[in-house]
């Protein structure tokens, strides 16, 4: 048996350098075959695909991310933090906590004590925005190296930290290239090999929001990510079995929003003395002085008597218990509407299809994916439900790491995608 055993590894291994082109499953079997029983602790790549819905290895074509999550772990529905929003949710991704708790609570909001508004990527320049610990500076502090080749936020000096490597944040740099320079990372000796690695990929977010979620422009994104996932997959399987374990995530799904149900801003009041912030899926009257603060009230009356069903009016108290704002954060007055539903600035087309997100976490549209594989994980396990800030204290597991002290999960769901794992 012993003999039969090292035959199929060795002709596993050989399958392991056939290019990508040749048929996924091909690939994980040659992975599944090679890897032995009892590993090392490898890397962990964390991939972020921004907009990837919970369906979309269901409705769009994914040869390679299917393969992978039948190899290894598929995460049916990832739960979002609200609001399911690219920046928030990414930072509670990688530091396993409530967007109050890190800072970033939307793309864009403002904060009362500072008497300043945030907008994407302003930690870079004012890290003071940022609060809690990343994972790729709490693996630093463990003793081992961090990289990313891209996440919100990655470039910031968090606390005065900063991942041994990275790139300030580039949409323009090639997907190829990327995976390039990861693979470039697991090649290197240790003690220099990065212990975490994170990639982000956003072409499938944006084109979600160009055409909708079931759009063939939006499978076609699919397929371009799932093509450089398996460009990754090989470029691992060459350095070795287990020189790597995979998790990829995503931030937040995708609703369909129509021209027929869209509500256009101009219909919406703009007094002097607020700070209006208008996204598809909300609105965000913050009063920027004492005299605005006084007319929150009347404005509230006069925005109820205008939604005709459309949006609902939410005060502070009411937007604070959706969970994405404190007292320092939280706008005076929000409006939050309903898919396909949508707040916007310019005109659509009454038959025009697009998509958003940052909804409230009742559409289940909102709802993320997971997909993991490697030799910390089990092989074709399922898992139906879990949450996003689960996944921190999964990753500190899976690089055989104690996680961060005061999370709100101990791993949840997720830790059950361990082959460690035992109920």
């Amino acid at each position: 048996m012993s003999g039969s055993l090292s035959n199929l590894k060795k002709a596993a291994y050989g399958l392991l350098f056939l290019p990508h082109r040749f048929a996924p499953w091909v690939l994980m079997l040659a992975l599944l075959l090679a890897a032995p029983l009892h590993a090392s602790t490898p890397t962990l790549v964390l991939v972020s695909i921004d907009g990837f819905r919970h369906d979309y290895l269901d409705i769009h074509a994914a040869p390679h991310l299917s393969a992978l999550a039948k190899a290894g772990v598929r995460v049916e529905r990832l739960q979002p933090i609200y609001p399911p929003n690219t920046f928030p949710a990414h930072l509670s991704l990688i530091t396993g906590v409530t967007p109050p708790h890190h800072g970033v609570v939307d793309n864009t909001f403002c904060h009362r004590a500072r008497g300043d508004c945030y907008r994407m990527g302003m930690g870079a320049k004012d890290p003071g925005w940022l609060k809690a610990v990343p994972l790729w500076n709490w693996v630093k502090q463990q003793g081992f190296k961090s990289a990313t080749y891209f996440w919100p936020e990655s470039d910031a000096r968090w606390g005065g930290q900063q991942p041994d490597h990275f790139f300030p944040y580039d949409k323009g740099v090639p997907y190829a290239k990327r995976v390039s320079q990861v693979l470039d990372w697991l090649a290197l000796p240790e003690p220099e090999r990065p212990r975490l690695i994170t990639l982000y990929f956003s072409a499938v977010d944006s084109a979600g929001h160009r055409y909708g979620p079931l759009a063939p422009q939006t499978a076609k994104a699919v397929a371009k990510v799932d093509a450089h996932i398996g460009d990754l997959l090989a470029g691992i399987a060459k350095l070795g079995p287990n020189s790597a374990n995979v998790l990829v995530v995503s931030d937040h799904g995708m609703a369909e929003i129509t021209g027929a149900q869209a509500i256009r801003a101009r219909e919406l009041p703009n007094p002097k003395g607020f700070e209006r912030m208008v996204s598809h899926s909300r609105v965000r009257y913050y009063a920027t002085n004492a005299a605005s603060a006084a007319q929150v009230d009347e404005l509230v009356s006069t925005l109820k008597a205008r939604s005709q069903g459309r949006w609902q009016t939410l005060t502070a108290l009411e937007a604070m218990a959706l969970g994405g704002a404190d007292e320092q954060t939280v706008a005076d007055i929000t409006l939050v509407t309903h898919a396909p539903a949508s707040f916007v600035h310019r005109a659509m087309a009454a038959t025009a299809t697009e998509g958003s997100h940052g909804y409230l976490l009742s559409d289940p549209q909102m709802d993320a994916f997971a997909v993991a594989y490697g030799p910390a994980f089990k092989a074709g396990a399922v898992i139906t439900e879990a949450h996003q800030l689960d996944v921190v204290p999964l990753a500190a597991a899976v690089m055989g790491l104690a996680a961060p002290p005061n999370l709100p999960s101990d791993g949840g769901a997720l830790l059950s995608a361990l082959r460690s794992h035992t109920p």
